[in-house]
């Protein structure tokens, strides 16, 4: 989930501002106030720097840093502040729940897609395996290796079946499936269909 615009959203939506007002070169109290708000929560829950989560708004690291220890210090000296913390952080968890559990049912979806594709030994849709992959948000990349040599009907057979298993394999741990896979596994059911010479 984009965390800059989902807590920007909810916070704002509080506050009874408008997410351009917050960004806005303003030292009035309430948008100073929401924009502490929204600085103290990308620090809580993302791995942004200080500098990055600044820039959101056109400022530094110390601004952030400053604005975290105001909101610590108001949380531990008003009710009021540290009611609106708790309940901004629940719509927060909600909202990352929410849409993790659309991820999960895609993946889950997709999944299901690809194993029908690999019993009925269709060919597999690129595309398919892009969007799987960037559900899991997976970015490396290991290469599978490809038989080099012409192999016999009996070769051919136990590769696809072995790279059936790799395949259902990574989607039961729900790991990246790799384009170079998919190819050769296409490639392979593509000799198969050749007839072996008599």
């Amino acid at each position: 989930m984009n965390y800059f615009e989902a807590i920007q959203q909810i916070v704002c939506y509080g506050e009874t501002l408008l997410p351009n007002q917050v960004k806005e070169k303003t030292r009035k109290r309430e948008v100073v106030f929401c924009r502490q708000l929204i600085m103290y929560f990308m620090k809580q829950y993302t791995k942004d720097s200080l500098a990055s989560i600044g820039g959101h708004f056109g400022k530094d690291h110390a601004t952030v840093l400053h604005a975290c220890k105001t909101i610590n210090n108001l949380i531990d000296t008003d009710k009021i502040v540290k009611d609106k913390v708790n309940t901004y952080s629940k719509k927060i968890k909600h909202r990352e729940e929410f849409e993790n559990n659309i991820i999960s049912d895609d993946i889950a979806r997709i999944k299901e897609q690809l194993i029908q594709y690999l019993i009925e030994e269709k060919e597999i849709d690129h595309s398919a395996i892009i969007l799987y992959n960037r559900l899991l948000h997976v970015l490396t990349i290991n290469d599978p290796e490809i038989p080099a040599a012409e192999p016999t009907i009996e070769e051919l057979n136990q590769a696809i079946e072995e790279a059936e298993q790799a395949i259902i394999i990574r989607l039961i741990q729900r790991q990246k499936i790799d384009f170079t896979a998919i190819l050769s596994y296409n490639q392979l059911l593509g000799k198969a269909e050749i007839p072996a010479p008599t």
